[in-house]
């Protein structure tokens, strides 16, 4: 008898466990309104100077706690080759950041006739402290090319 009432017990309580996962929501931003601010976000670090030449002739735009690689007329090797994204902290910490173009694109430049013909991708940055950031592109050959900026060139 007291297995039956253990046994009871145990799946009313998976049961309401269950029952409250389902209720809950999760609210997301809406993705353009999340669009349009990284697009101001590239425009605000255009227009303060917030940008670097690559050696590849890609802009390189730091604003606060974002980072953009922007290309116009972009060829295949700017979309299609890995970048690596290495993030000193001023605490020392090293943080990898590597990633692929398709995966972090910014899909609103559509919208754009200032963006229209540029290949842009974008990453969120650390909150913390940043000492020096190194960007670039490689392959299974080695790195194609790369840039380190440090503080002054994004605070």
């Amino acid at each position: 008898m007291r297995k039956i009432i253990y046994l009871l017990v145990l799946v009313s309580f998976v049961a309401c466990k269950f029952d409250k996962e389902k209720t809950t929501t999760t609210i997301e931003e809406p993705t353009v309104e999340i669009l349009d601010k990284n697009l101001k976000a590239l425009d605000q670090g255009l227009e303060n100077f917030w940008e670097v030449e690559a050696p590849n002739g890609a802009k390189i735009v730091v604003n606060m706690d974002k980072i953009f690689v922007m290309q116009e007329n972009p060829s295949n090797a700017d979309t299609d080759v890995r970048y690596f994204l290495h993030i000193t902290l001023k605490t020392g910490e090293v943080i990898n950041m590597d990633f692929n173009y398709k995966d972090y694109v910014l899909e609103s430049k559509a919208n754009s006739d200032d963006y229209k013909n540029a290949a842009i991708a974008f990453r969120e940055l650390p909150l913390e402290p940043i000492f020096s950031i190194l960007i670039g592109q490689f392959d299974e050959n080695g790195r194609k090319w790369q840039l380190v900026l440090h503080e002054q060139n994004f605070y």
